[in-house]
């Protein structure tokens, strides 16, 4: 593999790869960074809208083509060769610097599988940033370019730059870009190539003319327009493709991390001028998913049941593993005959007399029916305990066999009779429980009948349980 690249990259001189030629309507434009090489192999690409297509208005000279990657809504990650005018289109490392930054409003960016160079459409730039340590072509070719205007989350989803953790050989990845095919045609078409691996990085290359901040990819692949992204397993990207030796022996990307201070420095200014929240790997700088806590509520992703929308208490009333905050099937006022089972935050919430209990996830409107007091509508007295504290709550009917106020419940009016017991309509008890049956009577309820279940209807958070011998059915 490295000996194959020894003959391309020991020539000090290596050529960009990207920065293709378009011709707008009208005639054609010289080849403004030559080698306008292809993702080689690779396939269409409909489903990465968060690789752009960058089309460049050079004026006289016409208009060009490169890649980046949009690391926010409003911020594209890309080369610094698309951005900037460089004398030459092959690169010695001794001596190959960049010269000054088109205007911002020169870039066009655009979400869709193929480039226009028509004008309409896209999302044009409004500044461009790269590095002011060096004007050095070898290490230094990064920019970002902040637009005009936010792209949706509708069109795309911002893809997550690995700003925390450099690559290491033999890593796997996957290259996008917008370059022609191997015949010289499809210029303009995004493309993904896969199962790419990284040869080297840095000094570990062992030949001239790769820089600390950078690492060579995959041998006998052109990996597509400058500026396009290498992307890891985890759907992070890695690497801005840079430049590439003789005949695309291989190609040389820009490493994202050695940048990562700079580039979330940069997008900390562009959430401001974008009037969003920046993302975790902006203000904590991790970028691994696994540690992801996006709405901040001290939950991460990977086990938040409503990532959209802080919920510390992760309140899921229904019990359908979606937040109550996210659940569109969720109603907290179930518009019934009585407010018994309406989702609650405090005992106000529940009308006169009302309680609000929360029975392990999330509050519940209840009624006290200690001493012989009615329960309003169709629900049942359950004398409950917590903590070793017995209570006597108004619940649904069928707490014991479907849940506490599960969802398919709503209060009903219990002037129109229907004969039920707790439990699954059988007319078994709940599961696992001593019913005691008892007649209503003016003092509240006389002695009965009893049936037993066969098992728990279970705790609930460690803080509750229906007792087995006093599960009240006043009637």
């Amino acid at each position: 593999m490295i000996q194959k690249k020894q003959l391309a990259f020991g020539l000090v001189c290596l050529t960009l790869i990207a920065c293709d030629d378009a011709a707008p309507a009208g005639g054609e434009v010289k080849t403004l960074r030559s080698s306008a090489q292809l993702i080689e192999g690779g396939t269409v690409d409909r489903t990465d809208t968060q690789v752009v297509g960058l089309a460049i208005n050079l004026g006289a000279q016409g208009a060009a083509l490169c890649s980046g990657s949009l690391i926010a809504p409003n911020l594209v990650l890309t080369a610094r060769h698309c951005v900037a005018e460089l004398a030459s289109e092959t690169v010695d490392c001794n001596t190959s610097v960049f010269g000054p930054v088109y205007p911002a409003s020169n870039f066009n960016a655009t979400t869709n599988v193929t480039v226009s160079f028509n004008g309409r459409g896209g999302y044009q730039g409004q500044e461009v940033f790269v590095p002011d340590t060096s004007d050095n072509v070898c290490g230094y070719d990064v920019a970002l370019i902040v637009l005009s205007q936010n792209v949706p989350s509708n069109i795309a989803e911002p893809i997550t730059p690995r700003v925390d953790t450099v690559v290491a050989r033999g890593e796997g990845y996957t290259a996008v870009g917008y370059g022609t095919t191997a015949d010289g045609t499809g210029s303009g078409t995004r493309r993904i190539l896969e199962n790419l691996s990284v040869q080297c990085s840095g000094r570990q290359c062992g030949f001239f003319g790769i820089t600390t901040s950078e690492w060579v990819g995959s041998d006998g692949v052109c990996q597509g327009d400058s500026g396009g992204p290498a992307i890891d397993e985890l759907g992070r990207v890695i690497g801005v493709a840079s430049r590439g030796g003789a005949g695309c022996v291989g190609s040389v990307y820009s490493g994202v991390a050695p940048w990562g201070n700079w580039i979330r420095e940069k997008a900390e200014y562009a959430a401001i001028e974008g009037g969003y929240a920046p993302a975790l790997w902006v203000t904590e700088g991790i970028t691994d998913p696994a540690f992801f806590d996006n709405d901040a509520d001290g939950v991460l992703d990977a086990d938040d049941n409503c990532v959209g929308a802080s919920n510390a208490d992760q309140a899921d009333r229904d019990a359908d593993g979606v937040g109550d905050l996210c659940d569109p099937d969720f109603a907290a006022d179930r518009a019934g005959f009585c407010e018994v089972c309406n989702a609650c935050e405090a005992d106000a919430d529940c009308g006169e007399g009302g309680l609000c209990v929360n029975f392990g996830t999330g509050g519940w409107c209840t009624t006290n029916c200690a001493d012989g007091v009615a329960c309003p509508g169709d629900t049942t007295c359950f004398d409950i305990v917590f903590g070793g504290a017995s209570r006597y709550l108004c619940l649904n009917p069928d707490a014991g066999s479907a849940g506490i106020c599960n969802s398919a419940y709503v209060c009903a009016d219990p002037t129109t009779p229907e004969v039920t017991t707790p439990g699954d309509g059988s007319g078994a008890p709940p599961v696992g429980f001593t019913a005691v049956v008892k007649a209503k009577t003016e003092s509240g309820c006389a002695a009965g009948g009893s049936a037993s279940g066969a098992a728990a209807l279970g705790m609930l958070a460690g803080l509750m349980a229906l007792r087995r011998r006093s599960l009240r059915l006043c009637r």
